[in-house]
């Protein structure tokens, strides 16, 4: 009898519990008379999809202006950029682009922006009418790794170290001018794949092989030297990875960087 009444006394335990929907609830000695386990890739008290700090995220806000919010790397080198409204209607919570040659954030890269083998870039854009770059890797000479908006379309393309272009990825449709659209590519060394995706759904992929790619050097955001195109619009939470995040995840951390 004591046994039967212990048992049903657990039972209701787990019954009444807290715990997040895709947790699962386990008996055990804590002050709450059990414990909620996350399934695999999950974590936290709410059993969030489990996502590694990036490498680096400029929020380009208020709060940090072109600093890096990890603290990994040096801080961007602003020119004639501008704070202005963000996404959410974040106030100062994004950086305003002139569309102009001298209108641009440069980031330095000693290293930590090298993510040559697998590789996540997102950012949320409010695009203006006028075409540029986006996140370009080496800000004057030849193509290296570069993410633009083309003929208004979202647009990534790799580039092997030391080696050719590889085929480009580009939206189905253009961005909306005057709206906030939510960006991210990727490429994954362990399956050769790269992908892009716009406001949370995957709008393009292709195998382009295993090779390491060409991210060693500084980035621009605005300008690439020598090219008439300059991006005019705005930029917030720009964040990058050393992996190639899953759809998930890349949905998971759209607000990063958010009134930080």
């Amino acid at each position: 009898m004591k046994e039967g009444y212990i048992y049903r006394s657990v039972l209701n335990h787990c019954e009444n519990s807290s715990c997040p929907i895709n947790a699962q609830c386990q008996v055990g000695y804590t002050m709450k008379k059990y414990r909620c386990v996350c399934p695999s890739g999950f974590e936290g008290e709410q059993c969030e999809i489990a996502v590694r700090e990036p490498v680096a995220l400029y929020p380009l806000n208020s709060a940090y202006g072109t600093k890096d919010m990890m603290g990994n790397q040096l801080d961007g080198i602003p020119s004639n950029v501008q704070l202005a409204d963000g996404p959410d209607g974040e106030c100062e919570g994004s950086h305003q682009f002139l569309g102009t040659q001298n209108s641009f954030i440069t980031l330095p890269n000693l290293g930590g922006l090298d993510v040559q083998y697998s590789l996540t870039v997102l950012m949320w854009v409010y695009p203006q009418g006028q075409d540029g770059p986006l996140f370009n890797y080496r800000p004057s000479g030849d193509w290296e790794v570069h993410i633009w908006i083309v003929n208004g379309k979202f647009f990534s393309r790799m580039a092997k170290r030391g080696g050719p272009l590889f085929a480009y990825l580009l939206s189905p449709t253009p961005l909306m001018i005057g709206r906030w659209a939510y960006v991210a590519t990727s490429y994954d060394y362990n399956t050769g794949i790269t992908r892009m995706w716009v406001d949370g759904i995957e709008v393009a992929q292709l195998d382009i092989g295993f090779h390491s790619m060409a991210t060693n050097y500084d980035v621009r955001i605005g300008v690439k030297s020598g090219d008439s195109r300059q991006f005019k619009g705005r930029v917030s939470r720009v964040q990058v990875y050393d992996v190639a995040l899953t759809l998930d995840q890349v949905l998971a951390v759209q607000n990063r960087g958010k009134g930080s």
